[in-house]
């Protein structure tokens, strides 16, 4: 119980000191890089999460996704990587080493494709270095643009994400 307050506090403070060194949306020039990060138990149709990389025309080495689970099966082979609480070590990193490649890497636009956030999906989300960030319903400091949803409607979510790319002069 005390290691998981003791995780759970680093990660929080992970979180705050990443939103302080958020990068400058820029305006203008095509999105070339695209991260999804989404909860694999709300939503776990991956394939049509992909189709975005189509309608962005990007390359699939420049769309990558992952996924919080709340407990990953052992024999199971998921379509993305996958962390759930487990993952998430003494001080407050994701000990997982695709996840820690995707945090690590630029994207131009980070989407938060999800309503419920458990602190290590929050933890990615925060960690992740993106130009802009995009996510559903949530008004908090780690997206900056956030679309309003009933429910999880990725093709509505992309017709609005294309949208605000154009405004941007992004797409």
């Amino acid at each position: 119980m005390f290691l998981k307050r003791v995780k759970e506090k680093e990660a929080l403070n992970l979180i705050t000191s990443s939103l302080q060194q958020k990068l400058d949306i820029e305006v203008g020039g095509k999105v070339s890089k695209v991260g999804v990060v989404f909860n694999y138990n709300e939503f776990d149709n991956v394939h049509t999460l992909l189709s975005l990389a189509k309608t962005l025309h990007l390359e699939e080495h420049n769309f990558r996704i992952v996924a919080y689970i709340n407990k990953k099966q052992k024999n199971k082979i998921y379509d993305v990587p996958v962390f759930d609480e487990n993952d998430l070590k003494r001080k407050g990193e994701i000990q997982h080493i695709e996840i820690a490649n995707f945090y690590n890497t630029t994207f131009d636009v980070l989407i938060n494709f999800y309503n419920e956030a458990p602190l290590p999906l929050k933890l990615v989300s925060a960690r992740t270095i993106a130009y802009l960030k995009v996510g559903l319903n949530q008004n908090t400091p780690l997206n900056d643009i956030v679309f309003k949803m009933k429910d999880m409607n990725f093709s509505e979510f992309n017709i609005e994400l294309v949208k605000y790319l154009k405004i941007l002069k992004r797409f």
